[in-house]
């Protein structure tokens, strides 16, 4: 009897995890299949008729700070739509930097505008990523008006970005730096 149950109850369980494997699997199909159509969308949009909000087309430049050091971004806007965006350099590590290309980068580009959430565990490269774009559509005199609007109502902290990110760098340099000293102070004395 003790047996049977055992067994019931691995069984319970396996069709258990398979529920919740089916439910991940349909999830993820869905959502690839609603950023397909998306994506699709805005490419429609991008060769109609119809311009969208950006005011001028081509590939712009944009640069700023991200963790690390500079980072540069190239925007192409057709027909008024930023249908892509490219890190041309950075100082990141790539993790991170590979975090943002495959998440927020698509957000940026199905949204049309950097007002985004940032990657969770790559903000500073988030933020250089949406800081570069914007520089970038700023620069070519690109961004409309809807769009500083919706960066202006964003939270900001009293402290600019770039002194954050210098505070932050500067922390972690200062701490691999003791860490080498007390390191080293510890191997002559062995």
């Amino acid at each position: 009897m003790e047996k049977q149950n055992m067994s019931l109850n691995l069984r319970v369980r396996y069709v258990g995890a398979g529920a919740v494997l089916a439910a991940f699997c349909l999830y993820g199909g869905v959502t690839y299949a609603a950023q397909a159509a998306n994506a699709e969308n805005i490419q429609n949009a991008a060769t109609s008729s119809t311009r969208g909000a950006y005011l001028k087309d081509g590939t712009f430049e944009g640069t700023a700070q991200g963790y690390g050091g500079k980072t540069t971004v190239d925007v192409t806007v057709t027909n008024g739509y930023i249908t892509d965006v490219t890190v041309v350099s950075t100082y990141d590590d790539s993790p991170y930097i590979d975090n943002v290309k495959s998440k927020l980068i698509p957000d940026m580009v199905n949204a049309q505008s950097t007002a985004v959430d940032v990657v969770s565990g790559a903000s500073y490269s988030s933020n250089g990523v949406r800081y570069a774009v914007r520089d970038a559509l700023r620069t070519a005199d690109a961004m409309p008006d809807s769009e500083e609007a919706a960066i202006s109502a964003l939270p900001t902290n009293k402290q600019t970005f770039t002194d954050t990110l210098s505070i932050g760098y500067l922390g972690k340099q200062q701490e691999k730096e003791q860490k080498a000293t007390v390191g080293s102070g510890f191997a002559g004395r062995v």
